[in-house]
């Protein structure tokens, strides 16, 4: 009996004793579980964290290209602008440090500078109206067609002056660079085509301040204060013999 009874106890401590690794191993599983949980939360934390950086960094870089292109496209509309600033500043029929030489050179190397069959004179007033109506001072086309009559009769000097300017409306070949137009639809902007030199003049007087300020308009076509009041004369008679009262009066 006592053998038996001694037999049961040592079973029944190694039972408890089994029984309390059972439950020393499900509280190191339990543990283990939570900590992974923790390091799993952790982990997805710092990977949304690394989508967010990399989204603001994917972000950034885009917006420095962007900067990058705009600082790009303004510098260029600023070097553009100086040429046409330094154009505009010896007007479009000479002055400034141009020379009749150098133009006449630029012409033969840089632009269209061929001679056409001349145009009647009602054609020219045709073209005057037309183009004034495409820079939006229609009304006031007297001014433009006086431009065409000082400048070269309306075609009958085409030129070159002393300082290079040529065609009806006496370009300098420089100026015509950037401010020659194909008014005609033929591909080439020709400086001695009227129908290419008219709606220049006219573009560059819009860009002068017509209709706004003809006396500014005039004057950055040609720097001389004789050369607007000539050209407001001779657009003051054009209106009367019109009898138009709806502009002017010019002078």
């Amino acid at each position: 009996m006592a053998t038996v009874l001694l037999e049961n106890r040592q079973s029944l401590l190694e039972y408890e004793e089994a029984g309390q690794d059972l439950r020393n191993t499900r509280r190191q599983i339990s543990q283990k579980r939570s900590a992974y949980r923790v390091a799993l939360d952790e982990q997805q934390h710092a990977g949304a964290q690394l989508r967010q950086r990399r989204e603001a960094l994917d972000k950034a870089i885009d917006q420095l290209g962007t900067g990058k292109e705009r600082a790009e496209d303004r510098l260029h509309e600023l070097e553009v602008a100086e040429k046409i600033r330094v154009l505009r500043s010896r007007a479009a029929t000479g002055g400034g440090e141009t020379t009749g030489k150098s133009e006449l050179q630029l012409a033969r190397e840089r632009v269209v500078a061929k001679a056409v069959e001349p145009l009647p004179k009602a054609r020219y007033m045709n073209l005057y109206r037309e183009s004034a109506t495409t820079y939006r001072f229609g009304p006031d086309w007297y001014i433009l067609a006086a431009v065409g009559k000082v400048e070269s009769d309306h075609g009958t000097n085409m030129g070159p002056s002393g300082a290079g300017a040529m065609g009806p409306m006496q370009f300098l070949p420089s100026t015509w660079e950037t401010s020659g137009v194909d008014g005609n639809g033929d591909g080439t902007a020709n400086i001695m085509d009227p129908e290419d030199a008219v709606p220049a003049a006219a573009g560059y007087l819009k860009d002068g301040g017509a209709p706004q300020d003809w006396y500014r308009a005039l004057y950055s076509y040609n720097h001389a204060d004789w050369y607007v009041k000539k050209v407001l004369a001779v657009a003051e008679a054009y209106r009367r013999l019109a009898h138009d009262k709806n502009v002017g009066p010019y002078i």
